[in-house]
C-alpha cells in the first residue's frame, strides 16, 4: 500500500504473509522541497482532494442533470417566429428645407439611428397595437401563455397593494416580453422575434409587430408632412399680411413725400439744383473778374484805358500828349506869354480836368459793377443752399422709399416660396410613405424555441458540477488536519495512515467490536491490516535510528511508548489496541498499560476484569514499594492473543491521577521492559490533562493520534511544540480514520494479492 513517511513524500510497499517479519518493505522517499516545487499554488492538492469527492461531484451534476431533465418537462414549450425588416433611406430635400424640425439629428450617426428604431419597437405604443391586434387580454390565462411556473413567480413578487397594474400595462407587459429585437451595425436589417405558445400565434406576433412598426413610421412621416404644412400655411398667412402693411407702407410714404419717380430720371429738384449750381460757378467767375478790375484801377489809374480803349478817355489821353507835346515846341520857340502858348497850355489844363472826371467816373462804374456781381453772387449761393437742402431731404426720402420698396419685394419672393412649399407639402401628405421593408415573413416554426433539452441537460450539468464542487470545497473543513502528508508541513514526521474501516471494506472499529479486533480474525488481506502494520515498521524503524523528533539519542533506552491524542475521540485506544496485535503478530512479547486512569478502556477491549491494575501498583503503599516479580506478573493479564499481555489501569479513585507522580512509575516500567519487548501505554489527551507528558518523559517515544478532519492544524503543533520544549521525544503522529476512496482501496488489496501470489510462487 501506498502510504506518506518521514518529511516528504515516501511510498512503501510491503507484502509479507502474516507471521512473517518484516523484511521485505521498499521504501521510496521524496524530499518534501521537490514534492512542493512541482506545485507552488496548490492546484494538485485541490484536485486530489476533489478526485476523492469524484463520487459526491458526479452525485450533484447527475442530480443537476435529472433537475434540468424534469424541469424541461414541466415547462411548456414556446414557440418563437422570425421577421427581418430592412431599412431604406429617404429623400427628404424637400421637407428638410422648409420643415421646422427634421427627422433625424444634425450629427446623428447610422448607429444612433438605429437604435432610435430599436426603442420605438420596444416602445408601448407598439406593444398596445400588438395585443389589440392579436387579441391579447389582461389575464394571462385567456391565451394560455402562463404556466404555473409564472403564476408561482407573480405570486412571489412584491406588489405594492394600492398600486396594482392596470389591464393594458398587463398587456403591454406581456407583448414586450414575447418580443425581442436584434440589429447589426454592419448592416439596416432588423430582425423582430415573437414567442407563443402557439407556432401559428408566435408567427401572427411576429407579423404584427412588423406591420404595427410600418405604420407607426408611416404615421410619424405622415405626421412630420402635415406638421410641416400647417406651419407653411401659417407662414404664408403671416407673410401676405407682412407683405399688405409693406406695400401699403410704402404708397403711404410715396403720397406723403412727393416723390415722382420715373426710371432712373432725376428729379425736378436735382435738375433745378443743377441749374442754380452752375449760374453760381458763373456768378463767381464774373465777381471775381470785376473785383480784379476795381482793385487793379484803385491801385493804378492808368490801367483804366489799357482795360478800356473804347472810352474817350483814351482819346483824352492821346490828345493831351499831344498838345503836351506842341507846347514844349512852342516853349523852346516862344514866350509864356505868347498867346498860343497860353492857349495850349489852357486847353491842356481843360483836357487833364476831363482826364480825372472820367476817371473817377469810370472807377464808380467798376465799384458798382463788382457790388452788382458779389450780390448776385450771394445770392445764388443761398439759392444753391436752398436746393441742395431740398434735393438732400429728397434723397433721404428715395433711400425710405428704395428700403420699403425692398421690403415689399422681399415680402413678395418670400411669400410666394413659401406658398409653392406649402403646396408641395400638401402634395406629398397625400402619399403615405414609408422607409420600412419587409424581408422575410414570421411563419409558424416547426418546433419549440423553449425548453431547449440539451441545452437546459448542459447548464444542469454544469450547474450540478460546479454545485458539487463547491459543497466539496465548503465541506471541507478548513485549516483541518484531512489527508497524509499535510503533518509533514508541521516538520511532524507521519508514522502511519489508518484508513477509515468503512471505506476500507474491514469491520467497524466501533460498535459491538470497539477495538476493531476482527479484523485479524480472518486470514484474508485487509487494507487496515497492513495500515497497522505499515505504522508498526515506521515506529520500530524509528526507534532503531536512535533519533526522534526532539533529537535525542534512544538507541539504548527500552521500547516503550506512550500514545496519545490532543483531544477526546481521536481514536488512540484503537490505535494502541491493533498496534500491540501487529507487534504480536510478529512474535513480540508486547505488553499494553492503560495509563488514561480516568477514563480507561482496554479492559473492555480485550474483555478482562479491571479489579487490579496500574494504579493499585503506584498506590500500594503498605508494602513500601513495587511488588516482587511474582506478585508484578500476577497483575498483568492474558488477552487471548499470543505475545500480548495487558496492565489495566486498576481501581478508579479521585486521587489516581496523581498516582503518575510517583518515583516506583520508572521503576515499574524498567522491570516490565526485562520482560516485555515493547510496551505501549495508552495516556490521555494531552491538551485536556498533563500524564502524557509526565508519562512521555519515562518513554521511548511518544505516538500522537490525529483523526482526518477533525482536529486543526493549529492545536496539532501546540501539543507538537509543548512535547518539544519539554524535551520529550516524539516519534510521529499517526493519521486515523481517512476516507481513502472505496475504489482505490479495492486497488491496493488487487495488488496486494497479486504480490502475494507472486512471493507464494
Amino acid at each position: 500500500m501506498l502510504i506518506p513517511r518521514d518529511h516528504g513524500a515516501v511510498i512503501k510497499r510491503t507484502a509479507e504473509p502474516a507471521g512473517l517479519p518484516p523484511t521485505r518493505v521498499e521504501t521510496v522517499v521524496i524530499p518534501e522541497s521537490e514534492a512542493r516545487a512541482g506545485d507552488p499554488t496548490g492546484l494538485n492538492t485541490i484536485m486530489d482532494f476533489l478526485w476523492r469527492r469524484k463520487l459526491t461531484i458526479a452525485g450533484c451534476a447527475l442530480a443537476g442533470l435529472l433537475t434540468a431533465a424534469a424541469a424541461s418537462m414541466l415547462m411548456k414549450p414556446v414557440y418563437r417566429a422570425r421577421t427581418s425588416l430592412q431599412l431604406e433611406g429617404f429623400n427628404d430635400d424637400t421637407l428638410q428645407s422648409v420643415s421646422p424640425v427634421s427627422a433625424l439629428l444634425p450629427n446623428a450617426s447610422p448607429e444612433n439611428y438605429l437604435q432610435n428604431e430599436v426603442k420605438l419597437l420596444e416602445s408601448n405604443t407598439l406593444a398596445k397595437r400588438v395585443a389589440d391586434k392579436l387579441g391579447i387580454q389582461a389575464d394571462a390565462t385567456a391565451s394560455g401563455g402562463e404556466t404555473w411556473l409564472n403564476r408561482l413567480v407573480s405570486v412571489m413578487r412584491p406588489r405594492a397593494a394600492s398600486d396594482p397594474a392596470l389591464p393594458d400595462e398587463q398587456r403591454i407587459a406581456r407583448v414586450r416580453k414575447a418580443l425581442s429585437v436584434q440589429t447589426s451595425l454592419e448592416s439596416q436589417v432588423i430582425e423582430l422575434y415573437f414567442e407563443a405558445p402557439d407556432p401559428v400565434l408566435a408567427a401572427r406576433g411576429a407579423n404584427a409587430a412588423a406591420a404595427a412598426f410600418m405604420n407607426l413610421n408611416r404615421e410619424a412621416r405622415w405626421q412630420l408632412v402635415q406638421d410641416t404644412t400647417e406651419w407653411l400655411n401659417q407662414q404664408a398667412i403671416q407673410l401676405k399680411t407682412k407683405l399688405e402693411n409693406a406695400n401699403q407702407q410704402l404708397q403711404d410714404f410715396a403720397n406723403r413725400t412727393g416723390l415722382i419717380v420715373e426710371g432712373n430720371q432725376n428729379t425736378p429738384a436735382e435738375e433745378r439744383l443743377q441749374q442754380i449750381q452752375d449760374a453760381y460757378t458763373r456768378a463767381q467767375a464774373d465777381r471775381a473778374a470785376k473785383q480784379a478790375l476795381y482793385e487793379a484801377a484803385l491801385s493804378n489809374p492808368d490801367s483804366l484805358m489799357a482795360n478800356d480803349a473804347d472810352r474817350p478817355l483814351q482819346q483824352d489821353q492821346t490828345e493831351l500828349q499831344k498838345m503836351q507835346s506842341q507846347l514844349a515846341e512852342l516853349r523852346s520857340t516862344f514866350t509864356p506869354d505868347y498867346y498860343k502858348v497860353k492857349r495850349l497850355q489852357a486847353q491842356i489844363t481843360e483836357t487833364e480836368a476831363a482826364i480825372a472826371t472820367d476817371r473817377t467816373q469810370t472807377l464808380g462804374e467798376l465799384r458798382t459793377a463788382y457790388l452788382a456781381a458779389a450780390g448776385l453772387e450771394q445770392t445764388l449761393s443761398r439759392s444753391l443752399n436752398r436746393a441742395m437742402q431740398t434735393v438732400q431731404h429728397q434723397t433721404a426720402d428715395e433711400r425710405r422709399y428704395d428700403v420699403l420698396k425692398n421690403e415689399v419685394e422681399t415680402s413678395q419672393k418670400l411669400y410666394d416660396s413659401v406658398l409653392e412649399k406649402a403646396k408641395s407639402a400638401g402634395a406629398e401628405s397625400s402619399l403615405r410613405m414609408t422607409n420600412v421593408r419587409v424581408i422575410d415573413a414570421a411563419m409558424p416554426p416547426a418546433a419549440p424555441y423553449s425548453p431547449n433539452l440539451p441545452l437546459n441537460l448542459s447548464i444542469g450539468v454544469a450547474l450540478g458540477l460546479m454545485g458539487g464542487v463547491g459543497l466539496t470545497l465548503l465541506s471541507a473543513r478548513p485549516g483541518k488536519v484531512k489527508h497524509p502528508g499535510e503533518m509533514l508541513q508541521m516538520n511532524l514526521r507521519e508514522l502511519g495512515v489508518v484508513p477509515s474501516a468503512k471505506a476500507a471494506g474491514g469491520p467497524q472499529l466501533e460498535g459491538p467490536d470497539p477495538g476493531g479486533l476482527g479484523i485479524w480474525e480472518a486470514d484474508q488481506p485487509s487494507l487496515l491490516k497492513e495500515s497497522f502494520r505499515a505504522a508498526l515498521t515506521s515506529i520500530l524503524f524509528s526507534a532503531h535510528t536512535g533519533r526522534n523528533g526532539s533529537g535525542q539519542d534512544t538507541r539504548q533506552r527500552s521500547r516503550v511508548f506512550v500514545v496519545t491524542s490532543v483531544g477526546m475521540g481521536e481514536g488512540k485506544t484503537t490505535i494502541v489496541t491493533n498496534l500491540g496485535i501487529a507487534s504480536a503478530e510478529r512474535r513480540h512479547h508486547v505488553l499494553l498499560i492503560d495509563g488514561d486512569l480516568r477514563r480507561p478502556q482496554l479492559h473492555a477491549r480485550f474483555h478482562v476484569p479491571n479489579q487490579r491494575g496500574l494504579a493499585d501498583l503506584l498506590g500500594d503503599q503498605a508494602s513500601g514499594g513495587l511488588p516482587d516479580d511474582a506478585t508484578l506478573g500476577s497483575f498483568v493479564q492474558a488477552t487471548g492473543i499470543l505475545n500480548l499481555s495487558v496492565l489495566t489501569s486498576g481501581r478508579k479513585g479521585a486521587a489516581s491521577p496523581n498516582l503518575l507522580y510517583s518515583a516506583d512509575l520508572s521503576a515499574l516500567l524498567e522491570r516490565l521492559g526485562r520482560r516485555f519487548e515493547i510496551i505501549l501505554i495508552d495516556a490521555p489527551p494531552m491538551l485536556l490533562y498533563s500524564d502524557a507528558r509526565i508519562l512521555g518523559r519515562l518513554s521511548d517515544g511518544v505516538l500522537m493520534v490525529v483523526r482526518a478532519n477533525q482536529r486543526r492544524r493549529e492545536e496539532l503543533n501546540a501539543a507538537y511544540q509543548q512535547f518539544v520544549q519539554d524535551h520529550i521525544p516524539v516519534l510521529g503522529a499517526i493519521l486515523n480514520d481517512w476516507r481513502i476512496d472505496p475504489g482505490q482501496a479495492r486497488v491496493y488489496d488487487r495488488h496486494y494479492n497479486d504480490d502475494t501470489k507472486g512471493v507464494a510462487s
